[in-house]
Order: structure tokens, then C-alpha cells, then sequence
């Protein structure tokens, strides 16, 4: 049992170490695959006293020395702790290497510094009976060793669950933010495209208003000229109609000479006849 748990930690120490070391959170993911729930304090106590080189990481000479001294295998642990709850069994009441729930609670109950109270002391015995799978009323050594072993396999799995999470949050982020960057370079893009639409239209709009004062200023220039020609006609009018006062004048005057010429004449041919 020794050497393939020696086996699979080689393995699992090369698949989590970068540059020939494994650091904290890899030596937390070796001993979580290998079934043990390691707490913050026992790795860094680990380090503390393997990390020869302080490197903060642990090479393959370090780990190697870490194992032949500390390793226990999950099944001799398991062993380990049956026996322990016999001790512990044996110094109570029931010598045959169980513990009675009620003997228990009771004891809980009725201890020294801090006992239970009534309502705790339920809590607790409804968790013992949780651990007393053969529902005999005691817990025996293998059903109390088999709750631990349930209990770091609900926290790993809580753990994992959690980096699961983590790594769907962490991608779901990146997305948005993916996502939130394309949003913002289109809508750039399009303000660019509008800020260049709105300035053309700008300079037609200034172009056109240029225009407009030109034609207006040929217009004003125009209608100064029709008022010039105006005068000018008006002029032009009033001396014809001078002249032709003046022309009727004269006509009438010769008109009037021609009849006095006339009458002049006329008695001199009556003499000329007599």
C-alpha cells in the first residue's frame, strides 16, 4: 500500500510542479487527490520544515524527504483513529469499544467549564445518531472513522465545487469583458463615423451658406442696377416727353404762322382779280 501511495504521489507531484517545484496550492491539490483535507496551517508547518532553500516551493528531494517521514497512508490513519475511539470507548461505561449516545450526551451535559445546554445537547445527539448508521444507540470505532472520512470527502468536494465556480465566474468575466470591449470599439467606430458624417455635413452646410450670401449680394447688385435703369428710363421718359411738349409747341406755333400767312394772302389775290 506504501509504495503505490508512493506511486501516485510521484505522479501527482509531476503533474503539479512548475520548474521542479511544487508550491503551496500544488502540495494542497496532491494531498486533497490522495483522499486527506489539508488545513492552511499544516501545509505551511510543512514548508516551514521541508523548505530547506526557502524557495517557497517544494523540490522532488524535499518532497521525497517529506513523505518518508510524515506519510500515513489513508487506510493505516483510518486504522489509527478505530483504535484511538477504542480508547476512548474503553475509559467510558461500555468497555466493548463503543460509545453509548446517551451515556455521551449526557456526559456533554454535565461536564465541567462549559456543558451543553438542553437545546445544543439535541443538536448534538441528532448528529451522533447521523454517525450511528446501525441505529443500535452506540457508535462503535468503524462508524466514527467512517464519518470523518465522509466529512474531508464533503469538504474536498465543497472545495472543488467552489474552484469550479470560481473558473465558470472567471470565464463568464472574461466573456463580458470580451464582449463589453467589442461593444465599446463598434460604438467608437461608429462616433467616428458620425463625428466625420456630422463635419461634412458641416462644411456643406457652411458651403451652402456661402452660396447663399453670394447670390444674395448678386441679387442686391442686381436690383441696384434695375433701380439705375429705372432712373434712367424715368429720365429718358421725361425728356422725350419734354421734346414732344416741345414738338407740339412748335407744330401749333407753325400751324397758327401757316393760317396767319394764309389770311395774309388772301386779300391780295382778291385785288389781283378785281
Amino acid at each position: 500500500m506504501e509504495e503505490q501511495d508512493r506511486q501516485r504521489l510521484d505522479a501527482l507531484f509531476a503533474e503539479n510542479c512548475t520548474d521542479g517545484v511544487v508550491i503551496r496550492d500544488g502540495f494542497k491539490a496532491i494531498l486533497q487527490c490522495m483522499g486527506n483535507n489539508p488545513t492552511d496551517e499544516s501545509i505551511d508547518e510543512v514548508f516551514a520544515n521541508f523548505d530547506a532553500d526557502g524557495t517557497t516551493g517544494l523540490s522532488k528531494d524535499e518532497f521525497d524527504e517529506w513523505f518518508n517521514k510524515c506519510w500515513v497512508p489513508v487506510a493505516q490513519a483510518r486504522e489509527a483513529i478505530v483504535e484511538a475511539f477504542k480508547v476512548l470507548a474503553a475509559e467510558s461505561e461500555d468497555s466493548d469499544g463503543r460509545c453509548c449516545i446517551t451515556s455521551l450526551v449526557d456526559l456533554l451535559k454535565n461536564r465541567g467549564g462549559e456543558p451543553l445546554s438542553d437545546e445544543d445537547a439535541a443538536v448534538f445527539q441528532k448528529e451522533l445518531e447521523v454517525i450511528d448508521t446501525s441505529s443500535d444507540g452506540f457508535i462503535d470505532g468503524e462508524e466514527f472513522a467512517n464519518f470523518l472520512t465522509e466529512q474531508c470527502q464533503e469538504v474536498k468536494t465543497e472545495e472543488e465545487n467552489q474552484e469550479q465556480t470560481e473558473e465558470v465566474q472567471t470565464e463568464t468575466t472574461e466573456e463580458v469583458t470580451e464582449t463589453t470591449e467589442e461593444i465599446t470599439e463598434t460604438s467608437e467606430e461608429q462616433t467616428e463615423e458620425q463625428t466625420e458624417n456630422t463635419e461634412e455635413q458641416t462644411e456643406n452646410t457652411e458651403e451652402q451658406t456661402e452660396n447663399t450670401e453670394e447670390q444674395t449680394e448678386n441679387t442686391e447688385e442686381q436690383t441696384e442696377n434695375t433701380k439705375e435703369q429705372i432712373e434712367k428710363t424715368e429720365e429718358i421718359t421725361e425728356k422725350t416727353e419734354d421734346q414732344n411738349e416741345n414738338t407740339e409747341e412748335q407744330t401749333d406755333q407753325q400751324n397758327t404762322e401757316n393760317s396767319e400767312q394764309e389770311q395774309s394772302e388772301t386779300p391780295k389775290t382778291d385785288q389781283i382779280e378785281s
